[in-house]
């Protein structure tokens, strides 16, 4: 409330700035000849950046749920929610809600996807590789609640059309899960709002 009026474009840009650097880098890493100017990139891995962005998350909502305490604190009106005039369940819930539940809910969806794949990879291990499992899960988690779900259904529908591309123009057989990862992050990340709007799943945003 109070937090959100005085920071409103720290909310805003900050998280969108640190995930569209985040997607930059992995964009950067994937493509041939992208780690020329940034050759200690290509050792990192997925694991690395999914570990980097689980770090930052925790910390800007840690971050944003101490300051909330202290602008409520220093206010004559709604000191009176904190301790000692009230439990600290109130303040909990209202941090859970409004700064936490939407970092982890995208965990669930993220998670079952991963699980998903990886049992598809045990039965079509040509297609899927250990980097692609990390990399999906990665993305997942990168482009948050709700737009994960959108993300989901986006890459399972270019995968068809870029595959059946390859097959019908090129006749390729083989299926490469990299380009439809990486042009739905995008899509997502630059629309996600719109989509999320124009499928009707605004209810869903936390």
């Amino acid at each position: 409330m109070l937090v959100e009026l005085f920071f409103g474009g720290l909310l805003v840009w900050l998280p969108f700035a640190f995930s569209g650097s985040v997607l930059l880098l992995i964009i950067i890493r994937c493509l041939p000849k992208g780690c020329r100017y940034l050759p200690g990139l290509k050792k990192l891995s997925w694991l690395y950046f999914i570990w980097l962005l689980i770090g930052a998350t925790l910390f800007f909502d840690l971050f944003l749920s101490i300051l909330q305490y202290f602008v409520w604190q220093n206010s004559e009106f709604s000191r009176f929610v904190l301790p000692p005039y009230q439990s600290w369940g109130y303040f909990l819930r209202y941090i859970l809600m409004k700064f936490w539940v939407a970092d982890i809910l995208v965990f669930l969806p993220a998670l079952v996807f991963y699980a998903v794949l990886s049992l598809f990879k045990k039965y079509r291990n040509e297609i899927i590789t250990k980097e692609d499992l990390s990399l999906t899960l990665l993305l997942c988690l990168l482009v948050g609640w709700p737009q994960t779900i959108i993300f989901i259904f986006l890459f399972l529908i270019l995968t068809v059309l870029f595959t059946s591309i390859n097959i019908i123009l090129f006749k390729r057989k083989n299926i490469n899960l990299l380009p439809p990862l990486l042009a739905s992050a995008l899509i997502v990340f630059i629309f996600g709002n719109f989509l999320i709007s124009t499928l009707g799943i605004s209810a869903l945003v936390m």
